[in-house]
């Protein structure tokens, strides 16, 4: 998995950081994305080296994490991190800026990620977020956050602006229609949109399994028909 001496310092870096972190963005989900961002830089000829380091640092720096949104922006510790290890300040430049392309809330405010590795990192990342792996860390992020699963009587919400995504107040249920059924139809590469279909329909299926066990009312039904 790694490819370089720079890598590694990075790698261990990170993990010393990440390890025990409990909203679902920890060592293990940056693992994850690694393996499965490798896999992708494989098929698509990008280099392996650019998509690891974009892969290793691409949550430190997150609002989720520093609750400080200019985080994002200055990348403050990511930076930190990888002038330790010996990248030079070009380098860091360009991962920081294909970072700062990627995320959910970013496509929301009209931001995509144009460069290869960042398109891979959106990719890995976005998988990481559905399928059986997306439903424990939605629960996860749930509880850290002291949300409920579900709430009989609401409703998902529609078509969301960053500031109503932000500022919303939901359920882990509600999560998975402000967000996670939304992810297959945003991947860049053909082995991520494969891999994302998989990983969609086994959403799908939990959660007709569970609105049938909770008695969901009509409304979340006719809801979850639009992403079969």
């Amino acid at each position: 998995m790694l490819h370089n001496a720079i890598v590694q310092k990075v790698a261990d870096q990170v993990r010393a950081i990440m390890t025990g972190e409990g909203s679902g963005h920890d060592w293990e989900h940056v693992q994850r994305v690694w393996h499965v961002a490798l896999q992708l830089a494989k098929a698509e000829g990008v280099n392996a080296d650019e998509v690891s380091l974009m892969v290793l640092i691409h949550d430190l720096d997150d609002a989720k994490l520093t609750g400080d949104p200019s985080t994002e922006i200055t990348q403050p510790l990511a930076r930190k991190v990888l002038a330790e290890a010996g990248v030079d300040a070009a380098q860091i430049e360009d991962i920081c800026q294909g970072v700062k392309t990627t995320g959910y809330r970013k496509a929301l405010a009209g931001v995509w990620p144009t460069v290869p590795a960042a398109q891979i990192l959106s990719d890995a990342d976005f998988l990481d977020a559905i399928g059986q792996i997306g439903i424990a860390r939605v629960m996860t992020y749930g509880g850290h956050k002291g949300r409920p699963i579900f709430v009989r009587g609401t409703a998902p919400a529609g078509a969301m602006t960053e500031h109503e995504y932000l500022t919303g107040q939901s359920t882990g249920i509600h999560h998975f229609f402000d967000k996670l059924l939304k992810l297959r139809d945003m991947m860049f590469t053909a082995a991520g949109k494969q891999e994302a279909e998989i990983r969609h329909q086994r959403m799908v299926r939990f959660l007709d399994e569970f609105f049938a066990e909770v008695g969901a009312e009509e409304v979340w039904l006719r809801a979850l028909d639009a992403y079969r």
